[in-house]
Order: structure tokens, then sequence, then C-alpha cells
């Protein structure tokens, strides 16, 4: 928070010699830094994010499993999706239905669909330590949270425990959303034109009649 405060980009934060930086910057609080996984963006569209060397070795007992991560741009919105000990497609499924997602009205729609994509696949994907007994989910915590630009929460859910955290989410979500609905489009109504006449005796072409809404 210290380096953003003075808009240090995420790359500045996250060098390219990651291990060695952050093992400096914090080294009291996350001693063994090839084997964490960190993610940093900002506010003006700059995302950077770094996965320990040494996670695949850690997490081999788990069966196969990836950690990885993926930044990068979504109009002027940095982004940061990532996953370890998960399953091949986990991260790719968050991130591609966080870009793709146009229809979304804010930020905290869109962190909601991309969980609900991993949470409501039709295929077992994500944290795979969950997917199989006796818990067979997803993963076992799911939160959303947006500040607003003054630093108060917009949004700040969360749900976990032992079994699935989705539905109570969702529940969770649903009514927080309900108490902060999406704009409502302001555009004027146009007519719609509807039907062909009979053609014009002089042109001989048809013309269309539009109709009030």
């Amino acid at each position: 928070m210290k380096h953003q405060q003075h808009s240090r980009s995420p790359q500045r934060i996250l060098p390219r010699d990651k291990s060695a930086h952050l093992a400096h910057l914090v080294p009291s609080l996350y001693d063994g830094v090839t084997v964490r996984q960190y993610g940093c963006v900002d506010l003006q569209g700059r995302a950077d994010a770094y996965t320990g060397q040494n996670l695949t070795d850690v997490n081999a007992k788990s069966g196969p499993n990836v950690e990885e991560h993926s930044s990068g741009t979504v109009g002027t919105m940095a982004y940061s999706a990532q996953g370890d000990v998960v399953t091949n497609n986990t991260v790719s499924t968050m991130r591609d239905t966080f870009v793709a997602d146009t229809g979304a009205c804010d930020v905290a729609e869109r962190l909601y669909n991309s969980l609900a994509a991993v949470y409501e696949s039709s295929t077992s994907i994500g944290d795979v330590r969950c997917l199989g007994d006796p818990f067979n989910v997803p993963g076992l915590t799911a939160y959303i949270r947006v500040d607003n630009a003054d630093g108060t929460k917009a949004i700040n859910i969360e749900e976990g425990g032992i079994g699935n955290p989705w539905p109570a989410l969702k529940v969770k979500y649903q009514t927080w959303r309900a108490s902060n609905p999406c704009p409502v489009p302001t555009t004027a109504p146009s007519l719609s034109p509807v039907g062909l006449t009979t053609p014009s005796p002089t042109t001989n072409a048809p013309t269309l009649s539009p109709v009030a809404p």
C-alpha cells in the first residue's frame, strides 16, 4: 500500500528479480517468497504478478495442478487473475470471463460473474484440494470486495467454512445488488418500423410504417 501511495507502478513494486526483491521488502511477513504468489494492480491501468518458482514442488503432493497468473488490462482497468493448486483452466476461466463481460455495469458484477464461471461450471475446475472427497466443491472460501474512490467499501462480502460457499455468497451478492442496482439506461425510446405497406404507386417501392412503441 505504501508503495502505491507513492505512485510506484506494479512493475516497480514487483520487479524482474521478484524473489530477491520481495524477500527484501517483507522478510518478516512473507518468508519463503518462492512458494508464494502475489498480484498488484493500480488505478492507472498497470498490473503485475508473481508466482513462486517452487510452488509446483510444494504442491505436487496434491496431485496434478497448476500455479499460474495472468495480468493485463481491459479498457482502462487493470486486472490480475491468479491461482495455485488449481486445475489447468481455472485462471483462464476467471480471466476470460472478467475481460469479456462487457455487459457488467461495474467491477463488482465482473468479479461476481468471474467467480460464478468457476463455481457454476459444468466441468470440475477450481482448487484441486477441494474438488475431491470429502468436499467436492471448487473452493471452500469466496469473497468479493470493491472499494470506492475515497477508500470506503462499496461491497465486502465473504463466505467460507466447510462446504460450498457459493450459494450463501450468491445470496449476499444479490442482497447487496438489490440495494445497489445497476444504473438504468437513459436513452430516449426510438420508433420501431413494422411491416411493409402497399407499394407506392409512383415509385413501386415498399415503404416502412413507423409505429410508436
